[in-house]
């Protein structure tokens, strides 16, 4: 199962700790790419939308981590954009005052370790 983990900058160790979890189990393989990559980089913008787009178009699973309310980021048009293609998704953390992670059909676990427990 591929797998896309969105989530903003400062929680970027939450979403590494959680793509080598993932890829140590056999059923998935993580296939986002921002968390890997030291955002000072050379890539300009557009190739690293392009790049996240691809990945949430190509993701079977879903993953946002919410709850952070003090950071923007492109975490919010990357849940849009798994909406629209109808994948499968699940949120990771409390409210964060996007009206879109309230949909009463999306799943949502507090913690990483009860999402484990979810999907595995």
């Amino acid at each position: 199962m591929k797998v896309y983990i969105a989530a903003s900058h400062p929680k970027i160790k939450q979403a590494k700790l959680l793509a080598k979890k993932l890829n140590s189990i056999v059923e998935f393989e993580v296939i986002s790419l921002w968390h890997d990559i030291d955002k000072f980089a050379e890539y300009n913008s557009a190739s690293r939308a392009f790049r996240d787009m691809f990945g949430v178009e190509q993701c079977d699973l879903f993953i946002e981590f919410i709850g952070d309310n003090d950071s923007r980021g492109g975490r919010h048009c990357e849940l849009g954009m798994a909406l629209a293609w109808d994948k499968k998704i699940i949120l990771i953390g409390s409210d964060d005052g996007c009206v879109f992670t309230n949909l009463p059909y999306l799943a949502k676990v507090d913690t990483v370790e009860k999402l484990l427990r979810k999907i595995y």
